[in-house]
């Protein structure tokens, strides 16, 4: 542990942590009520009908966020990483701000165009990390960021949001924006987390991370005057100063730590400009599984959840409908718990994987659980009575922990992969490539799922739903056979 925490770039990696903290809590922060917030603004009790405007806004930020992923992979080449990260954070903050203020779904919608329009958070985070972690020792340590602080922000966002909404126990009489302390809350933390950035986040991009920074003088200044390293503030209050050795690690070592395999040179070695082969393309198409199922998962467990039970549906094993009638509160703190246990998870677990099985194998294991995790969640409704939910709440836990624990550790492990697979020269745009890739998956799989839940209501077998979840994180598993 102590070689690989040597000369690592602790100062910014802790900087981008906060980026993915806020940004992690900002999307999260919805989970628990967004069946509560799709019912106040549409005005409709039908489970069903509400499963479909969700799945609407979903596909809604999808789409528009496959139109302007790669352009802003362009401009994070173009214009720098960090313009293009606090152009995000503020994206998502007024998209907050929206969701505040909205009375109708149309709001709802333009919140979510608003927020895809300008995101561009997570690739660049992953282009920047990969950028610091130039040395393999750190690339671990350093990619196990996006997962860990995701799943911090997963644990703050719901469990924040749930504590500053206070929705009446009669949910048909809403009250007067009953959601807006919750956003701008936390639209604020974003901002200040901006701000932070602008001051102290150092451009990471080989060609322009030289040239002025007006921020990073700023922040410079302050750091100075509080004490703090005194040696990076210059004559040229616009230049930056980087640590020599750092500079001589960059100038004679980033392609030959991104790719010392022999035996893997002929895979990862560009056929065409772009820098596609056929190991990137088996990577990216993974990822895509992995997105679609998370994603249907993540946005239709809170409805599975928060549904009324209908104890008259139940016939085992697919007779179901409804849900589990939990309380927004209760679905928070199941949500805090989830992130909880991802953390610990990130800190301890993948560690061990890693070291015991490699990246490859460790992430096909954490693909398997996903399996578990959603043929399990249906069975808390057969558990569950008017008297007693103990077994419904433990069925629903270990699922919501099962996910988490796959999440952990296959995110990180991905983002290794596609990384390690990719020619320096192209790691910004082919990282857009994968998350607009992503995107696609991320806009059907809403689609498709929420028509597939509604119709498994309306026919009173829901668990079809769950189970066909399943299958599909089966044969997401079965492609891993692909990945080399």
């Amino acid at each position: 542990m102590i070689e690989i925490l040597a000369d690592f770039p602790l100062f910014q990696v802790a900087i981008v942590s906060m980026v993915r903290l806020v940004d992690s809590i900002g999307e999260t922060s919805t989970f628990p009520y967004m069946y509560h917030l799709v019912k106040y603004v549409t005005a409709t009790s039908d489970e069903s009908k509400i499963t479909v405007y969700i799945s609407y806004l979903s596909a809604t930020g999808s789409l528009f966020h496959i139109i302007f992923n790669l352009f802003w992979g362009f401009q994070a080449d173009y214009w720098g990483r960090k313009n293009v990260l606090l152009i995000s954070l503020i994206g998502q903050a007024v998209s907050l701000v929206i969701i505040a203020n909205s009375t109708s779904f149309t709001g709802l919608l333009i919140s979510r165009v608003v927020f895809a329009v300008t995101n561009n958070t997570l690739s660049t985070i992953r282009t920047i990390l990969g950028e610091i972690a130039h040395e393999k020792r750190h690339q671990s340590l350093a990619f196990s960021i996006v997962p860990l602080f995701y799943n911090l922000g997963f644990m703050i966002g719901p469990f924040l949001s749930s504590q500053l909404i206070n929705i009446p126990s009669n949910t048909d009489d809403f009250g007067d924006r009953p959601f807006f302390t919750a956003n701008v809350v936390i639209a604020a933390l974003i901002f200040l987390v901006c701000v932070i950035a602008f001051l102290f986040l150092q451009e990471t991009h080989q060609q322009i991370k030289h040239n002025s920074d007006l921020g990073l003088a700023l922040g410079n200044s302050i750091r100075s005057k509080l004490g703090f390293n005194e040696r990076i503030i210059k004559e040229d209050p616009f230049e930056i100063e980087l640590d020599d050795s750092l500079l001589s690690e960059q100038e004679t070592e980033p392609e030959i730590e991104l790719a010392t395999d022999p035996s893997s040179e002929a895979a990862t070695k560009p056929r065409n400009k772009f820098g596609l082969n056929s190991k990137i393309v088996h990577i990216i198409i993974s990822q895509c599984f992995l997105m679609s199922h998370i994603l249907i998962y993540s946005h239709f467990l809170p409805v599975f959840l928060s549904a009324p039970f209908q104890p008259e549906s139940l016939q085992f094993p697919l007779g179901l409908k409804g849900g589990l009638g939990m309380s927004y509160k209760q679905v928070g703190t199941m949500l805090s718990v989830g992130g909880l246990v991802g953390i610990i998870m990130v800190l301890f677990l993948s560690p061990i994987l890693e070291q015991k099985f490699g990246i490859l194998r460790a992430y096909r294991l954490g693909v398997s659980v996903f399996i578990i995790a959603y043929f399990v969640l249906p069975l808390a409704a057969f558990g569950e009575s008017k008297d007693d939910t103990i077994v419904s709440t433990v069925l629903s836990y270990i699922s919501v922990l099962l996910k988490e624990i796959g999440g952990v550790t296959c995110f990180p492990y991905i983002f290794i992969l596609l990384h390690r697979a990719t020619p320096p020269e192209s790691v910004s745009f082919l990282n857009g490539v994968a998350m607009s890739a992503s995107g696609i998956a991320s806009f059907v799989a809403p689609l498709i799922g929420a028509r597939v839940l509604a119709w498994s209501n309306r026919n009173g077998v829901a668990t079809l739903f769950w189970w066909m979840l399943a299958l599909y994180a089966a044969f997401s598993l079965a492609h891993t056979i692909a990945l080399k």
